[in-house]
């Protein structure tokens, strides 16, 4: 994988800035921060911080890989100036927490909006993995995140990006510094043997995971629930009135959040797996684990559209 692609940039320790908490569901960045760390090296996994207080704990999670939680007092991420103050507050907490200083750390970014914070410092090399179009998830500030993204395209050593778009709305003078990795299912998923099978009742079983939040077609997923002899699985969280009356309709099972395996098992007793993103700028550049989850457990996979070049296997409802 990514480990190939870099090299030339010596990675014994790592300070790896990550969007989610490490006991999530295995994302990239959990894949990513594991196979550096079976790799030999060193991976202090910095976890968003909580708000409110300031402090930092440490938990080993494997063998040198340690996840830190830590807590600052304020995030303002839609705000630079402020969001400033509250990056240098977390880098200087996570430095004098491990006791290194940032000349002997590779820092790894996927959360962006601490770049400002981080460029005050010196590091042996920087890596940006960036993943999204950030700036056009709802409610985020476009300008602000587009300050995030050229601080960090500007001082990092490798740009790493997840999907073909990503690279292409990047300006070119940085297109020199990319190397596309592409999402894939966790371990545990692929390796979960398979103990079950869809339930010979007459009807299709369709499932929708992950988050079903603001970008999510919910109109496209009562389609589906509404079909004569259908059932609709949504596993995952969600927020919204959208979200709470799908999961009130006849012919919708919730499962709520599931471990990997659960989910594993849970596309197994499923014929079709769901991407019903909305037809938005957010989603050109999703590169969906989901769709390749669903992929690896045998099922079809449908969305609502195809967006231009989006992989996506896509179908039609008979």
């Amino acid at each position: 994988m990514v480990l190939k692609k870099l090299d030339k940039i010596s990675l014994e320790k790592i300070l790896y800035i990550s969007p989610v908490k490490f006991e999530q569901l295995e994302q990239r960045h959990q894949l990513f921060a594991s196979l550096l760390a079976e790799s030999g090296r060193t991976v202090f996994f910095a976890e968003p911080p909580e708000s409110a207080f300031f402090g930092m704990k440490r938990k080993i999670v494997a063998e040198r890989l340690i996840a830190l939680k830590t807590s600052i007092p304020f995030k303002a991420s839609n705000f630079p100036v402020l969001q400033k103050f509250a990056s240098r507050l977390y880098f200087k907490l996570l430095l004098k927490k491990i006791g290194e200083h940032s000349e002997d750390l590779v820092l790894w970014t996927a959360n962006p909006v601490f770049s400002l914070g981080s460029a005050e410092y010196k590091w042996k090399a920087q890596i940006y993995d960036k993943c999204d179009l950030h700036g056009l998830f709802p409610g985020q500030n476009r300008e602000a995140f587009k300050l995030y993204d050229e601080t960090l395209f500007l001082l990092s050593d490798r740009i790493i990006v997840s999907h073909p778009f990503i690279g292409s709305s990047m300006p070119e003078r940085y297109k020199n510094k990319i190397e596309l990795v592409p999402n894939r299912p966790s371990r545990e998923f692929l390796n979960t043997p398979v103990t079950t099978s869809p339930p010979d009742d007459g009807k299709t079983h369709f499932l929708s995971t992950g988050a079903h939040f603001e970008w999510i077609d919910f109109d496209w997923l009562k389609m589906i629930a509404q079909r004569p002899n259908s059932v609709l699985h949504i596993a995952g969280s969600g927020r919204g009135k959208d979200f709470e009356s799908l999961i009130k309709m006849p012919g919708v099972v919730w499962h709520g959040r599931l471990s990997q395996s659960d989910l594993a098992h849970l596309c197994d007793s499923c014929h079709v797996g769901l991407v019903p993103f909305k037809d938005m700028p957010l989603i050109k550049g999703v590169d969906p684990i989901k769709a390749k989850e669903y992929k690896a457990r045998g099922l079809k996979v449908l969305a609502p559209f195809c967006g231009d070049g989006w992989w996506v296997a896509c179908g039609e409802l008979n």
